[in-house]
């Protein structure tokens, strides 16, 4: 009967009706219970192994997962260095780019000033040589015309008559020369001035 209570409690259960025949009640309601209290400490271990188990599973994952983000960071931070680094170049080539065009349209717009001012002034000289040419001629004209009309005069005219006709005359000549002068400063591409001169003329 001891061997078989043994093998009871081994087993983790007692049967009440050999407790009840061998000991007192309350002798083996308290058996009963530190039995029970046995099997359930016996589930717990169990329980707790498997949460052991399952930590160790975790603890592994985990660190599985922290060399994955180290191994990302890395590549990120490569990743990184290489978008800087193009970035880089890229600003160089454009600041470059921008540099060498701006040079290109300096040496043009200092070119183009150059022919400018040049023509502005082979123009102006041309047209101060022809100013003068034309006043030397209409003042010969009119010293020519001053001289045919005092001996005119002397011949056939009063001195009021002689002046209005020299007036007339001049006035004729002066207003001839002035749309000539508009006509050669339209030509030579001074429409403003050419305008000054029409309006005189008018």
């Amino acid at each position: 009967m001891a061997a078989r209570l043994r093998d009871y409690r081994a087993n983790g259960a007692i049967p009440s009706g050999v407790a009840m025949q061998n000991k007192p009640p309350r002798e083996a309601l308290m058996e009963a219970k530190i039995s029970k209290l046995e099997s359930d400490v016996g589930h717990i271990r169990r329980d707790v192994a498997d949460i052991r188990t399952d930590m160790r599973d975790v603890r592994e994952r985990v660190g599985a997962l922290e060399c994955a983000v180290a191994r990302t960071e890395a590549r990120l931070g490569a990743m990184d260095a290489k978008i800087d680094g193009v970035r880089q170049a890229l600003n160089e080539k454009i600041d470059g780019f921008n540099q060498a065009l701006n040079d290109k349209i300096d040496g043009v717009h200092q070119t183009l000033n150059d022919k400018i001012d040049g023509l502005n002034q082979t123009l102006n000289n041309k047209i101060d040589g022809f100013n003068q040419s034309l006043h030397e001629k209409i003042d010969g004209v009119h010293r020519s015309l001053i001289e045919k009309i005092d001996s005119l005069a002397d011949r056939y005219m009063t001195k009021h008559q002689f002046a209005l006709w020299a007036l007339a005359g001049t006035t004729a000549l002066l207003m001839s020369a002035a749309a000539l002068i508009a006509v050669l400063l339209r030509a030579s591409g001074h429409p403003v001035v050419a305008e000054v001169f029409e309006a005189l003329r008018g």
